[in-house]
Parts: structure tokens; C-alpha cells; sequence
């Protein structure tokens, strides 16, 4: 059986290796702290705001919305909410019973119908 000498790696750490490698991890722990402004909230209670938590539990009417509030749907953008409030204007009543309906506006697909699901509401006929 004949052996092959291949290079071998020295994996011991010497004093230098271990300076350069304290030398990166206060670096890394510097750049973190400056990153977040020095601030560690671990263990702080939690602050609750009113007003993201209303955002976040409205239902929006695309048949009454306005455009500002059509945009806060996902995927939709300030040309979608145009085409929605233009197509909602061709329609005589309420033009969209359930969110499939939104699917009919140009550039709403099913996907954001999807999306845009748990944020709609729709006004009774």
C-alpha cells in the first residue's frame, strides 16, 4: 500500500490568530451597536400603537375606498387604484361583491386577490 503526501493544514491557533479573531468580533459588536443606534431592548416590554394596530385590523371598501386607501392593499399601486376607482365608476351599484370581482380590473390577478383578501370588507347592497 503506498501513501500519497499531501499538504498538510496547520490548524492550531497561535496568539496572533487569536488577537485577530478578538480584534473582528469587536468589530462586529462595535458596527451592531452603532447599527442600532446602541440600544438593546432585550427583555422591555413591548409598546402597543393604537394606530398600527387599527391599521392593521381595517377592512377596506373597494367600492367606496379611496385611493389612498386602495393602496394600502397589497400589490396594489397608485395606477391599480386608478384603474379600480375607474372601473368601479363604469359599474352602476357596487361593482364588486366579493374579492374575486377585483380580479376584472386590469393588473389585479389571482394572486393579489389573495393578498388582498383578509383586508377587504364589502359593504351590504
Amino acid at each position: 500500500m503506498t501513501t500519497v503526501n499531501r499538504p498538510g493544514w496547520n490548524l492550531r491557533w497561535t496568539r496572533p490568530h487569536l488577537a485577530a479573531l478578538l480584534v473582528l468580533c469587536a468589530a462586529a459588536g462595535a458596527a451592531l451597536a452603532w447599527r442600532t443606534g446602541g440600544r438593546c431592548d432585550l427583555g422591555r416590554e413591548m409598546t402597543i400603537r393604537p394606530a398600527r394596530v387599527e391599521a392593521a385590523t381595517e377592512r377596506i371598501d373597494p367600492n367606496t375606498a379611496s385611493p389612498a386607501s386602495l393602496r394600502r392593499l397589497p400589490g396594489v399601486g397608485a395606477k391599480i387604484a386608478e384603474r379600480t376607482i375607474a372601473y368601479r365608476q363604469a359599474h352602476d351599484g357596487p361593482a364588486f361583491a366579493t374579492a374575486e370581482d377585483l380580479a376584472a380590473v386590469r393588473g389585479i390577478g389571482p394572486r393579489t386577490v389573495e393578498d388582498a383578501r383578509p383586508h377587504l370588507g364589502f359593504s351590504a347592497p
